[in-house]
């Protein structure tokens, strides 16, 4: 039986005088049971290793690591010394230690050549072209231009996505 050393975030919320959310999806305690020390409270109560802090969690979780080394449960691995890895890559390829990159075309792009394409048009194109994002994702989503309609809904998409930043991908979808 191996133990669980466990640590959940956010009871630094009791520090706020309003309402504080977490993460990315917006998760917010709705009372004193779901918050983050009832929940280490919880973990700790069904035999997890709880740390009494944050701070403390790497210690715990090295305290632990020695204990089940020096009963037995586990062996650690041998230390090594790392590979070694060469700064310079033309140096690295005239020796033979890396290998050649790779042209390589997947379905909606091609880097083979001098200048990559999306759906089978240059990249020069869509620029000189004036090709706006929602152009762009048709040629590498749909590998065809689609018409002024349909480019102009994959942009609205995004405006409406745009919203919420880079890191809430999951609220599109409540």
């Amino acid at each position: 039986k191996k133990p669980v050393v466990a640590w959940v975030s956010g009871t630094c919320a009791k520090l706020f005088t309003s309402e504080v959310q977490f993460g990315h999806a917006g998760a917010k305690s709705g009372g004193d049971r779901e918050s983050a020390q009832a929940k280490n409270t919880a973990l700790k109560a069904a035999g997890a290793i709880v740390p009494d802090s944050f701070e403390s969690l790497a210690s715990t979780i090295r305290h632990t690591y020695n204990e089940l080394v020096s009963s037995g449960v586990i062996a650690p691995a041998e230390d090594f010394d790392p590979p070694f890895i060469p700064e310079d890559i033309g140096k690295a390829k005239k020796e033979g230690k890396v290998r050649i990159p790779t042209s390589i075309v997947s379905t909606i792009s091609d880097d083979r050549g001098e200048e990559p394409a999306y759906g089978g048009v240059s990249i020069s194109k869509v620029v000189e072209g004036g090709m706006g994002v929602g152009d762009v994702i048709s040629l590498l989503w749909f590998k065809r231009s689609l018409p002024r309609y349909g480019t102009q809904f994959l942009e609205m998409c995004l405006m409406i996505c745009a919203d919420h930043g880079p890191n809430v991908s999951g609220a599109h979808n409540t």
